[in-house]
């Protein structure tokens, strides 16, 4: 036990929410007891269906009559599932992000709240007093998402990661956090990483620098500086090595340092007075604005990305270039500085001993310990879920389809198979969902389904992911297809809606990937285990989008042999009986069809 459970004993299972859910699932009483007998902060691995937004809500109710007043987060990664939580347990209030509340300075056109410089438009009468919730005019309607956040005060809060991360990251208005709950946290890091990660491109360089020079405004030759300097940057690497080296990352720090951030400032802050801005303008006074407010992070993102006497690089910074191909593209040169070691961040947004992180798929505990820096104890709970519903199939005739070892037509015999046998499953009533690593392997498969005469329900031609995906869950289709990053995790398939999903290959990354090559640089041969972990996870979560409830079959064909290092030792105990690796293809396929069984 800690030394705050000791003195004063927290207590999770009475707060279960029991006015909404008639009685508590075993895991559910279970993981809750584990937490109150540790008296602080866990990691709970829990599978999908056992409750774990109840067992959040539980934590939060606990902590609040430990801690009394304050402000309780739930946070969890999509808007979609806030709206979910927030219908079933009405006590939380929501708060989005910035894109989802209209912005009330410009009268027309209107903008949403992210897409104006709101830092610098110190006359606005809308804006909230996070103290006293008045307006700085007082009678006008408050802006509607500092209005939410105040509404949010000393209450239970239910947001994205996202939101989490930057309120509290930069910022102290919500004083002491005395409780936060982690839904689906396998991959807390990497959504840190994306979002405290910078690009900047020619196109927005040239953008700003027009629009200061047009309007009289001091730093465009800064900017002019740091573009030529990025565009000779990114030609030397544009056939090689995207990685910078120290002394171009010094260059770029020098020449950041030179932009005058208080006399932009201002002289920005009097053209937004004038509220005549135009769409082009309202993109690049928002773009300053960034510059403006983020200058020295920009700085510090960039020291990060060089080793020194105490420490390996944090970050790294790479090169990017885009050939011009037609009239119409915006960006050919481009720098990303990319933010990676976050378990500092993690501790500092994160409070000690009142924060419980859940997850479906754990992965490898001590990467993620090391990505995270959590070192909570750990609870692994087995799932109510019947294992003998389900399948993982890596059959024993799988080809290596790894760039190293593929055969010349490996990978093209393969998608042909998959194309072929989601006919036959879908000629038994049974539809099916394929996962590939590429775009290029997307277009592949429409392609070789199309002569199958297979109808696929897919994005693009306009038609977005998301639309593809509720069109293919109405009914339409007989196979969903996708990237493993548009259609791997964060999607229900419940009910037999496609019982059967195809994995092509792990997503390992080539050798010339900017990440690959930070982490190679910086674990030498741990980064296998890290590359490892990161694929462990995403077969977890692909498996897991057609089983949803008790009653749902379904079946994994996991297409490569690369798969024998990674299936096995990413699977928790209890699903280990489903797993089966001694069946050729088509044994693999009969057995599936044989639990399955047959639809009218």
């Amino acid at each position: 036990m800690t030394a705050l459970s000791q003195t004063k004993k927290m207590h999770f299972l009475k707060h279960f929410p029991k006015h909404i859910h008639k009685s508590m699932k075993v895991t559910q009483r279970t993981a809750l007891s584990h937490d109150e007998t540790v008296g602080g902060s866990t990691i709970q691995e829990l599978s999908t269906g056992s409750g774990k937004t109840a067992k959040g809500y539980a934590n939060l109710q606990g902590l609040r009559e430990y801690y009394g007043k304050g402000t309780y987060f739930f946070i969890t990664p999509k808007k979609t599932l806030v709206d979910q939580i927030a219908i079933l347990y009405p006590d939380f209030h929501v708060i989005y992000g910035r894109n989802e509340y209209e912005c009330l300075y410009y009268d027309e056109p209107k903008f949403m709240a992210d897409q104006v410089p709101c830092s610098l438009l110190d006359d606005c009468a809308f804006r909230v007093n996070f103290e006293t919730g008045e307006t700085h005019e007082p009678g006008v309607e408050p802006c509607p998402y500092l209005h939410a956040k105040w509404k949010g005060k000393n209450k239970l809060v239910v947001c994205t990661l996202s939101f989490y991360l930057f309120t509290v990251l930069y910022s102290d208005q919500w004083g002491e956090i005395h409780g936060v709950v982690i839904d689906e946290a396998h991959d807390v890091e990497d959504v840190i990483r994306n979002a405290l990660s910078y690009e900047v491109t020619d196109y927005h360089l040239e953008r700003i620098i027009c629009f200061l020079k047009d309007n009289g405004m001091e730093g465009a030759n800064e900017f002019q500086m740091f573009l030529n300097s990025m565009k000779q940057s990114v030609k030397r690497h544009s056939t090689g090595h995207s990685l910078l080296d120290d002394a171009e990352i010094h260059t770029f720090i020098n020449l950041l340092s030179k932009i005058d951030r208080p006399t932009l400032k201002n002289e920005l802050r009097k053209f937004l007075r004038r509220k005549q801005v135009t769409e082009e303008q309202r993109e690049t006074t928002k773009k300053l604005e960034m510059v403006i407010r983020d200058l020295h992070r920009y700085i510090t993102s960039f020291e990060y990305s060089i080793d020194n006497d105490k420490r390996k690089a944090l970050n790294y910074t790479y090169a990017y270039l885009n050939p011009r191909r037609s009239e119409n593209q915006k960006v050919e040169y481009s720098l990303h500085i990319k933010c990676y070691n976050v378990a500092p961040i993690i501790a500092k947004i994160f409070p000690e001993n009142k924060t419980f992180v859940m997850t479906a798929t754990l992965g490898n505990i001590q990467v993620f310990r090391m990505q995270t820096g959590w070192k909570y104890p750990v609870f692994t709970h087995d799932s109510e879920f019947p294992v003998e519903n389900a399948r993982i199939y890596l059959p024993s005739n799988a080809e290596d389809l790894s760039v190293a070892h593929s055969k010349k037509r490996g990978k093209a015999t393969t998608i042909r198979r998959i194309a072929r046998t989601c006919k036959l499953f879908a000629q038994a009533g049974h539809r099916s969902l394929v996962l590939v690593v590429s775009e290029d392997e997307r277009q592949q498969f429409l392609r070789m389904a199309a002569e199958e005469n297979i109808q696929v329900v897919t994005y693009g031609n306009g038609v977005k992911s998301k639309e593809a995906l509720q069109l293919f869950k109405s009914g339409a289709g007989e196979v969903l297809a996708g990237t493993f990053a548009q259609y791997g995790e964060g999607i229900d398939l419940p009910n037999q809606n496609a019982p059967v999903t195809f994995a092509l290959r792990p997503g390992f990354p080539p050798p010339n990937d900017p990440r690959a090559m930070y982490e190679e640089k910086r674990f030498k041969d741990m980064r296998w285990v890290i590359w490892n972990d990161r694929e462990m996870k995403r077969i977890l979560q692909a498996r897991g989008r057609n089983i949803r409830n008790k009653t749902d079959k379904g079946v994994t064909f996991c297409m490569s042999s690369q798969y024998k290092r990674i299936v096995l030792k990413s699977l928790p105990k209890w699903l280990l009986p489903a797993y089966r690796h001694s069946l050729k293809f088509d044994d693999c396929v009969q057995d599936a069809l044989n639990l399955l069984g047959t639809t009218d």
